[in-house]
């Protein structure tokens, strides 16, 4: 039986437990973090190195990705802003130094929190959840709002064509493309004025 924590925070519901991508050159501490969030009933994967990392967030789209800052880096590709402008994911950026300029400078690069070395894992667990709540609370209200436009599912000029949805698919062919991104870019876009 999974804890709450793996699943949607509306109504409790999630048709699989969220996927966290552990991205550490550290094995031990990779490890760590992994029984951790197992324990909690999260799925974990950890890919080992910046390469392996980018190929994992492309093949599983995680839900949240906890990424080693210096391994940020595939060549000139800069993977924090990558995943930030390219998906919509969760960052948690581990890094060695104990400074300020080095959290907001993650932070400016699209983590969403940034932790120190050594790392409590209390904390972690926690940092997750309200990084996952968030996200969820986002989504919610994404919704919320759609519902308050008065969109009509009943109507067809509300409905997207299949086209509409193969379209969008295709043009973001490089990545997969999940329901609620649907709903939002396609549903939203076919308002009744």
């Amino acid at each position: 039986m999974q804890d709450r924590e793996s699943l949607l925070f509306e109504n409790n519901e999630r048709l699989h437990p969220i996927m966290i991508l552990v991205i550490e050159d550290d094995n031990l501490l990779a490890k760590c973090i992994e029984c951790t969030l197992r324990s909690r009933g999260f799925e974990t994967v950890i890919a080992q190195g910046s390469v392996d990392g980018l190929h994992k967030i492309y093949q599983l789209y995680p839900d949240l990705v906890i990424l080693e800052d210096r391994l940020s880096y595939v060549g000139e590709l800069d993977i924090c802003i990558h995943i930030h402008k390219s998906f919509n994911m969760n960052i948690i950026l581990l890094s060695d130094t104990h400074d300020e300029l080095t959290s907001v400078w993650g932070l400016e690069r699209g983590a969403d929190f940034c932790m120190s070395k050594p790392i409590s894992s209390y904390e972690l667990v926690a940092r997750v959840i309200a990084l996952l709540r968030r996200h969820q609370q986002t989504l919610n209200s994404a919704f919320s709002s759609m519902d308050k436009d008065a969109i009509d599912y009943q109507s067809s000029a509300a409905m997207p064509s299949n086209n509409d949805i193969l379209s969008y698919c295709a043009l973001h062919s490089d990545r997969p493309v999940l329901c609620h991104e649907i709903l939002l870019q396609i549903w939203a876009s076919k308002k009744i004025t």
